[in-house]
């Protein structure tokens, strides 16, 4: 059988965009498992809600600020604080369909 996760704590999303191919070389269409109940820290892949839209990128804080980073280095951090942007959940395991 398969590896089961808690329904209350895990969701499963679909990525979209290439913003994070890099270091752990999430790709469009990959599945991601997102667990909610994990504390994020600096340097984990999180799922967060930013304005009106979600992304998958990198946790990163110096001092006051918060930043998400993208691995792709085509892309720009997006500075986020508690008005724009809440995380969500902890990328835990990434799921690549063949």
């Amino acid at each position: 059988p398969g590896k089961t996760y808690p329904p209350d704590k895990t969701l499963m999303v679909e990525a979209k965009g290439d913003s994070m191919v890099g270091v752990l070389d999430i790709r469009e269409g990959d599945w991601l498992v997102v667990d909610f109940s994990k504390i994020p820290h600096n340097g984990c892949v999180v799922l967060a809600r930013v304005n009106d839209g979600a992304v998958i990128k990198r946790l990163r804080k110096n001092g006051q600020d918060i930043l998400l980073t993208p691995d792709n280095a085509s892309y720009n951090p997006i500075v986020v604080n508690d008005k724009n942007a809440r995380i969500l959940g902890v990328i835990t395991e990434i799921k690549r369909m063949l």
